[in-house]
């Protein structure tokens, strides 16, 4: 009987069940139920439950007491086997009566569960330990998994360590298995591989294959514990020889995997479907796994629902959860929320706790899912109790949120430590990610580096693209871009496809990080073949654009829309700010307010400062102050911490919106600390200008700085710029400025110091040689400083530059090549007012200007003030005209209505004491300029 339960499918047995069912047949009832044995494992004959159930009940009514353990166990079953669980309690009760080792251990199996009986843990326990007392040590793994249940039973986890090594002691295999666990999970006891691997051993020699799946598994992991990976082709190919599921399991996933074998998509597949037929149901969602890679593996990822629905209707959990990420994600199926919730409920129903994670998680995500957020504490806490690393991690995430609990940043770090420890390397990157924030210097971003890099020696193909991420922004550790590029690299050839969207982003870059650009559209596809998001957004960006593909808005928004429906509302934002560009009236740009408000329903905090920018400006939708600050407001609650520069600049308009100009520090500041650039240049402008701020030249300075550092190129040269306009001393820091800005060739820098020499600010005077640095920055492809020389030759500098229109000319002659296109158009429209001299040429340029974008509009007038002052006043009169306030000649001669006129849109907008010393001056100029950006005009 032994060599036939050890049998596999083809061996020559038949003879041996031929006797063995000759022997039932003449009613012996060991051979029933033997023969009943075979029939319900369905392994050397085809598997017949019924047949298994009337064989064993004949020999029970025979006097085989052992059989009605037997009947116990298939009925604990119920539906999955066709069988009506209430009759299990009634065979095992027959059993007991009679003593029976094996009615005693299924017995305690239903007090555990509390099913199909009252829970009663201590009744559990006293019967395992009778059955173990008399000599049956294989109920010592089902004692030791009670005890292992810990809080949620009432006992201490750590006696199942004792369990396991008095069994051991006695040669039990099973009880090596299960102690080998211990050492191997490293929760109990402290992890220790060797041990494990040794206790496995043991168990494989004394004959249980389903050691060798283990071994497989670890010695699969390699190097990360120490071990050679391919050694473990060698023990799956042992279990899958004798038959075990677990071996096949693990040879499929290396099929798959084509790591330490050839690739075979068919030979997985099989493998996965000889478990799955054997009744291991848990493979299923594996193999789904395998299915909804689609086209990389070749494989239809819509057969991946039938295989988790197959073994979720026979109560398998693992197919349960599997069926609800589905649902959840809305990518194979349509999205269904509430049959997610319905599914993740009844695999948590199952003892499924990492089901508990899941509903915590969606939970989590509250009204955008029609959910109550509140729940989510209670489904975390229960898979908490249970020792889930999953809900350790999101209950670390709720600690570092602060939202739904008071914010508790050392038990975040705690519980994230907690989950590391126990294995789960993967936590490290939400940990290192933490650190990354900061908390306003309560944590040290540089410890991130220490956890990332922990994990990807792990493997982690997450931290991999956390640490990469790291290396692309240089803010914490230097900027690397090979670095980044080889570790998003790596995580994609481990199977993250987001790191394909990750590389797209870094070679659209080309050749400002030194990479071929070409290589961007490759990426995306890569991604998008996948159904990577963001890899979709990022091809849209490039149709949007034009620049690597041919332009083609319809595809971008398509693109857009495909991530939007399914689930990423997170690219609404985009596809508004495509609409809001109007495309030269292909687009409409009144669209972009429904898509902002879709995305700020959801939460999206980047939606919230996109129609907040609506509000503010007044284009699209009527000018709305209130709701522009109670929009980024919101942003800033969210996490969005350049919401804040945002306020500042709001706030720092004062009077003219309405607002208090003093708040706009505590923004500023607010956003510098979190290490915001947009925030440091507006703080280091308050100080500059002196107005809600005394001046300080040197804080000014030291912002500037600060914003250079954090990725704001031009900081530098603000900083230099500053600090020239102060004191000797100061302008002697600006010209170190100058100099690191050279070596480090920071954009601006030469026009900074061309304005030094031309105005002998720390330097002696020198105007030619200004002019020549300016020639040979432009012609480096310094856009800033063409420019200046361009802006220079216009207006001309007294005696030092002569005005000269056509050396303005010549000069973007040289460059316009190397030129954007943009400002390119800008520097001939600039060159245009600087050289109009009667009425009907100041008007021939205000219609060319009249369709620019205001942003850009203003900023060339605001250059106008010293290259012709009458074209500066003839668009000035135009604006004052089209409020009414006007009434004069448009002929851009500064007259005392044209003043009148000005002064009273300065009184309107609360800003009179600037406009007092008059339209041409600086803080007049400012307001003017503000008002055009402001105005559709």
């Amino acid at each position: 009987m032994a060599t036939i339960k050890a049998a596999k499918p083809g061996d020559d047995l038949k003879s041996a069940i031929a006797g063995i069912e000759a022997m039932a047949g003449q009613g012996d009832p060991s051979a029933m139920q033997a023969a009943a044995d075979l029939y319900r494992d369905g392994k050397v004959v085809p598997k017949d439950i019924p047949k298994a159930v009337d064989l064993y009940t004949k020999a029970l009514e025979k006097g085989r007491l052992a059989a009605a353990a037997k009947l116990g166990d298939l009925y604990r079953q119920g539906e999955a086997l066709g069988l009506d669980p209430g009759k299990a309690v009634g065979y095992y009760e027959q059993g007991l009566e009679a003593g029976d080792a094996g009615a005693k251990a299924g017995m305690a199996g239903l007090y555990a569960e509390g099913v199909l009986v009252g829970r009663d843990v201590p009744k559990a326990v006293a019967l395992y330990e009778d059955v173990i007392s008399a000599g049956g040590t294989w109920a010592v793994p089902s004692l030791a998994a009670l005890y292992l249940k810990g809080d949620e039973v009432g006992l201490d986890p750590a006696k199942a360590v004792a369990y396991y090594e008095q069994a051991v002691q006695a040669g039990d295999p099973g009880a090596m298995i299960g102690l080998g666990n211990l050492y191997r999970g490293g929760k109990v006891v402290p992890q220790d591989i060797p041990q494990a691997v040794d206790l496995y051993m043991k168990a494989l020699e004394a004959g249980r294959v389903a050691a060798a799946a283990k071994l497989g598994d670890l010695y699969r992991q390699g190097q990360a514990l120490g071990l050679d990976p391919s050694k473990a082709l060698g023990f799956y190919e042992q279990g899958v020889q004798a038959g075990d599921a677990g071996a096949k399991a693990g040879m499929a996933r290396l099929y798959a995997e084509g790591v330490l074998v050839d690739r075979d998509i068919p030979k997985a597949v099989t493998l996965y479907e000889e478990v799955i037929a054997g009744g291991g149901t848990w493979a299923v969602p594996s193999l789904a796994a395998l299915y909804l890679k689609g086209d990389e593996v070749g494989l239809d990822p819509a057969k991946a629902v039938a295989y988790y629905e197959q073994a979720a209707q026979a109560d398998d959990a693992g197919a349960m959860i599997g069926l609800a990420n589905l649902y959840r994600d809305g990518k194979v199926v349509p999205g269904d929320i509430p049959k997610a919730v319905d599914l993740y409920t009844k695999a948590l129903e199952k003892g499924s706790l990492a089901a508990a994670t899941k509903l915590g998680d969606l939970y989590r995500q509250g009204e955008a899912l029609g959910l109550d957020p509140a729940q989510a504490i209670g489904y975390y806490e229960q898979g908490l109790r249970g020792g889930d690393a999953g809900a350790k991690a999101g209950m670390a995430g709720l600690y570092a949120d602060g939202v739904l609990v008071d914010r508790d940043i050392p038990k975040a770090i705690a519980l994230y430590e907690e989950v590391i420890a126990g294995g789960g390397v993967w936590a490290a990157s939400p940990l290192a990610a933490l650190y990354l924030k900061g908390e306003g210097g309560d944590l040290d971003p540089s410890k991130a580096v220490g956890y990332y890099e922990q994990a990807v020696r792990a493997g982690d193909a997450g931290a991999m693209i956390g640490l990469a991420g790291m290396y692309r922004d240089g803010k914490v550790v230097a900027k690397d871009i090979p670095k980044a590029v080889d570790l998003y690299t790596k995580a994609l050839e481990a199977g993250r496809m987001d790191a394909a969207t990750k590389l797209g982003d870094l070679y659209r870059q080309g050749e400002a990080l030194g990479l071929d650009a070409s290589k961007t559209v490759g990426y995306y596809e890569q991604a998008m073949a996948a159904g990577d998001a963001g890899a979709k957004a990022g091809m849209a960006g490039l149709y949007a654009e034009g620049v690597l593909v041919d332009r083609d808005l319809q595809n971008a928004i398509a693109l857009y829309e495909e991530v939007i429906a399914s689930g990423g509302v997170w690219a609404a934002s985009p596809l508004a700010a495509l609409y809001l560009k109007g495309e030269g009236g292909d687009l409409d740009p009144s669209k972009a307010v429904g898509y902002y408000e879709q995305a700020v329903r959801a939460g999206d905090a980047g939606a919230m400062i996109g129609l907040a920018g609506m509000y503010r400006d007044g284009k699209v939708v009527a000018k709305d102050i209130p709701k522009a600050v109670d929009l980024y407001t919101k942003a800033l609650e969210a996490g969005r911490m350049d919401a804040a520069a945002k306020l500042g600049d709001l706030y720092r308009e004062g009077q003219v919106a309405g607002l208090d100009p003093a708040q706009a520090v505590g923004y500023y500041e607010q956003g510098a600390k979190a290490g915001d650039a947009g925030a440091m240049v507006g703080y280091a402008n308050l100080y500059r200008d002196g107005v809600v701020l005394p001046k300080d030249v040197s804080k000014a300075a030291d912002l500037y700085q600060e914003a250079y550092r954090a990725g704001r190129k031009s900081g530098l040269a603000s900083a230099a710029s500053v600090l020239l306009a102060g004191t000797v001393s100061q302008q002697r820091q600006a010209h170190d400025l100058i100099l690191k800005g050279q070596l480090e060739d920071a954009p601006g820098i030469s026009s900074v110091l061309a304005n030094a020499v031309l105005g002998g600010t720390g330097v002696p005077k020198n105007p030619a040689r200004a002019i020549e640095i300016l020639k040979k920055a432009s012609a480096a492809g310094d856009a800033n400083a063409a420019t200046t020389l361009i802006q220079l030759y216009a207006q001309g500098r007294g005696k030092d530059v002569a005005k000269n229109i056509s050396l303005a000319r010549t000069a973007l002659a040289t460059v316009a090549s190397q030129m954007p296109q943009e400002q390119r158009e800008s520097e001939e429209l600039f060159i245009e007012g600087a050289a109009a001299g009667s009425a009907e040429q100041y008007a021939a340029f205000a219609e060319k200007i009249d369709a620019m974008p205001s942003v850009r509009r203003a900023n060339l007038i605001g250059r106008l003030v010293g290259a012709n002052s009458n074209t500066y006043v003839y668009i000035l009169q135009s604006e004052l005209k089209g409020t009414g306030d006007y009434g004069g000649k448009l002929n851009g001669v500064l007259t005392g209505a044209t003043i009148r006129a000005f002064n009273a849109l300065c009184s309107r907008r609360n800003k009179a004491a600037f406009c007092r010393p008059g339209p041409l001056s600086r803080p007049a100029r400012d307001v003017f300029l503000d008002f055009m950006r402001e105005t559709n005009s």
